[in-house]
């Protein structure tokens, strides 16, 4: 019963222990779309950053960052849309995201620098570009962006606390079955040592009565 006992626990330990190794890949997983998500938002915010720029000076050195951020921003966006390909639904925000920051570029930036151009050369009014930042168009594509990639992150989140909890409980199952092991090798052990001590009895037995009966045979004292 102890041998089975300690089997049971044994296949427990290694179910639970694959869990932990799993949950652990998995947890490190998250990590990795968690900051991709992040560098999502940082070529975002460079393209933002730089095309504000270039309607404040008019210099086309502030467009760099926005041209960089423009090109890493789709390239990461693949990256991540493969990194989750397990989970449909983030895939799915992921293109939602995407489809967020095109719509911006085709209607916000671009027209944006296009106006800031014509200013530079003459042919359209400062007070233009003015009027184009004060209707705060780009700010509500910029801001639906911000809420779609939170959203995408806190779900990642939330499964990264859920794989965590189970890891923990799997961890916690696993030390409870090494006890379980633990303990009932060691009465494994102490109990083949009360059937060697029960065998050792019943070989003294056996002694006596082979030597009773051989004396009773032979008389002998020997």
């Amino acid at each position: 019963k102890r041998r089975g006992d300690f089997q049971t626990a044994q296949g427990a330990v290694g179910e639970n222990f694959e869990l932990v190794q799993d949950t652990a890949e998995r947890v490190d997983h998250t990590f990795e779309v968690l900051a991709d998500a992040a560098q999502l938002l940082a070529d975002a915010v460079n393209m933002e950053t730089g095309m504000r720029g270039f309607m404040l000076a008019g210099d086309d050195g502030f467009l760099d960052p926005y041209h960089a951020g423009k090109e890493t921003f789709f390239e990461d966006m693949k990256v991540l849309q493969k990194v989750v390909d397990d989970n449909p639904a983030q895939v799915e925000r992921l293109r939602e995201m995407e489809a967020t920051i095109s719509e911006w570029v085709e209607k916000v930036t671009e027209p944006a620098i296009a106006l800031r151009r014509q200013v530079n050369a003459g042919t359209r009014p400062l007070q233009d570009i003015q009027a184009l930042v004060s209707r705060q168009e780009g700010k509500k594509y910029f801001d639906a962006f911000r809420a779609q990639i939170a959203a995408f992150s806190q779900i990642e989140a939330d499964l990264m606390a859920e794989r965590q909890d189970t890891a923990t409980g799997a961890g916690s199952k696993v030390t409870a079955d090494l006890k379980v092991m633990n303990e009932n090798e060691a009465w494994v052990t102490h109990t083949y040592g009360v059937i060697g001590q029960a065998n050792d009895i019943m070989a003294s037995a056996v002694d006596m009565e082979t030597g009773m009966r051989g004396y009773l045979l032979a008389g002998q004292d020997a």
